[in-house]
């Protein structure tokens, strides 16, 4: 029984791991979308310089999450 359950608890995690992953990335977009919508809203140079920063963080982490996954991939 318990040898029939951790194989159960493996199959669902083989499924949802790789929506896992693909959902990471696509917040890490999504959040680096944000920032770009607020630079350009923004008419204050320091408001910008800081939105630009978020754009470039949210971006290499979107990027750094995108080659992770793909290494690991199952």
């Amino acid at each position: 029984l318990s040898a029939r359950a951790k194989m159960l608890r493996w199959e669902e995690e083989s499924i949802l791991i790789p929506s896992e992953m693909k959902w990471t990335t696509f917040f890490f977009h999504n959040r680096a979308n944000g920032w770009k919508t607020r630079e350009a809203m923004s008419h204050k140079a320091g408001h910008q310089a800081y939105a630009r920063k978020q754009v470039a963080m949210w971006t290499e982490l979107a990027e750094h999450a995108q080659t992770a996954f793909t290494s690991c991939l199952i």
